[in-house]
């Protein structure tokens, strides 16, 4: 996977949570070339997605939302897979039958946590630039 596409996820990623902003899904796949398939884009997303988390553990790619500002499926998948437990708590079991309020609701949290995060990693960066 090229690294570049990579970085500029992060950083796309990374300014839109310091900035308390989302992205649309029309800009992130505006990063990539035409002929990317679908699936090089996800698997750039999850490599960045990722990295970004680190130790906390926070999804950045929440930040991603549809026409509706809910985040895709991928996230919820995901959210699923790596949270299992407040998945459950949140949504419950059955997948395929969550309210749009429910999912809302998830998503907004983790994106909360992912602008908490974000201000708070730029923030230790200044002060290890300041030492």
């Amino acid at each position: 996977m090229e690294q570049d596409i990579v970085e500029q996820i992060m950083l796309t990623l990374r300014h839109a949570g310091e900035h308390k902003r989302l992205v649309s899904c029309q800009r992130f796949h505006a990063l990539f070339d035409v002929t990317d398939s679908l699936v090089s884009r996800y698997a750039a997303l999850e490599e960045a997605v990722a990295r970004l988390a680190g130790e906390s553990g926070v999804d950045y790619a929440a930040l991603l939302a549809l026409d509706n500002g809910l985040a895709g499926n991928e996230f919820y998948v995901r959210f699923r897979r790596t949270r299992f437990g407040d998945y459950l708590a949140l949504l419950g079991s059955q997948m395929n039958e969550h309210s749009l309020k429910k999912k809302r609701c998830l998503v907004e949290a983790e994106r909360a946590r992912v602008f908490d995060n974000a201000i708070q990693q730029r923030q230790n960066f200044a002060a290890t630039e300041a030492a």
